[in-house]
């Protein structure tokens, strides 16, 4: 039973999906004022892209505006190092400040009733696919195979590199979620949905493409 104190927390892939796509619709809808500030806010978040949170604190800080004073208080009265939530809102904010980088279009593909939440693994498939390169097929293997913390982040970071020069967007609140399991066993059930997404979209026609 839920204490009648309690206020339900919003799901991560809420909060960051939210987030994010408020700052994409700063950056890419509105006035010049507001799109530059917007600009300004990616660049110190694409600074830290690869980075554990707390060895950047300009960007720390600018995370935490973006996600809104309720995700922060949720971390009032924890512990002094970052948590998985934290951890996980972080890293989708950082990455995406990369994907979005250059891009006149939105590369944070918000779902609706007829599309799925794109996966990572879903895009890395398409760009294998399109690319017809076995060198994205190796970058992707090195994401899902390797158990270094460290390490992981830096090969999402590299490929998301790509996925911009792409164009090819994902979903971020669910990328939020996929993101924290790699802190749990549960993670490697995110690898087998990434490995079976990689398959079905780099096996599916060309033409099914999502348009963005």
């Amino acid at each position: 039973m839920t204490d009648s104190n309690t206020v339900e927390k919003p799901a991560l892939r809420q909060v960051v999906g939210k987030a994010i796509a408020s700052l994409q619709m700063d950056l890419l809808e509105s006035p010049p004022a507001k799109s530059a500030a917007a600009r300004a806010t990616l660049a110190k978040l694409r600074r830290a892209a690869g980075e554990a949170a707390e060895s950047n604190p300009l960007a720390w800080a600018a995370a935490f505006d973006i996600l809104g004073e309720s995700f922060v208080q949720r971390y009032e009265n924890s512990p002094s190092h970052t948590m998985p939530d934290e951890f996980a809102a972080f890293t989708a904010l950082t990455l995406y400040a990369v994907h979005q980088q250059s891009q006149s279009k939105p590369m944070h593909f918000v779902s609706n009733n007829t599309s799925p939440l794109r996966s990572f693994g879903h895009a890395a498939g398409e760009l294998a696919r399109t690319r017809d390169s076995n060198s994205i097929k190796k970058r992707f293997d090195a994401i899902v195979t390797t158990r270094n913390a460290s390490t992981r982040l830096h090969h999402l970071r590299g490929l998301t590199e790509i996925l911009s020069t792409d164009g090819i967007g994902l979903n971020y609140g669910n990328h939020a979620e996929d993101i924290r399991s790699s802190l749990f066993p549960e993670w490697d059930q995110t690898v087998l949905r990434w490995i079976r997404d990689f398959a079905r979209s780099y096996n599916s026609p060309k033409t099914d493409q999502v348009s963005k």
